[in-house]
């Protein structure tokens, strides 16, 4: 799951990726509304399997996305 909001300072936007065993939380300097609207989710997707792939984890984009259909934003 990937959560985006704008961050509570009123700057940049914050982001939480969880994943089978954790999640990842950040602080973005970009904006909310641009990283909405430009990050499709081939670029989530290869964000998320570089993170696993350093953890040395395998990923499934099904198992964190679900069904293409029922894409996270």
């Amino acid at each position: 799951m990937i959560q985006l909001e704008p961050h509570e300072s009123g700057t940049g936007t914050f982001v939480r990726i969880a994943y089978e065993g954790g999640t990842t939380a950040m602080h973005l300097r970009e904006d909310y509304e641009y990283l909405k609207e430009r990050l499709p989710d081939s670029q989530i997707t290869r964000i998320m399997r570089e993170r696993a792939e350093k953890r040395g984890e395998s990923f499934d984009r099904k198992s964190v996305f679900g069904d293409l259909d029922e894409a996270p934003f």
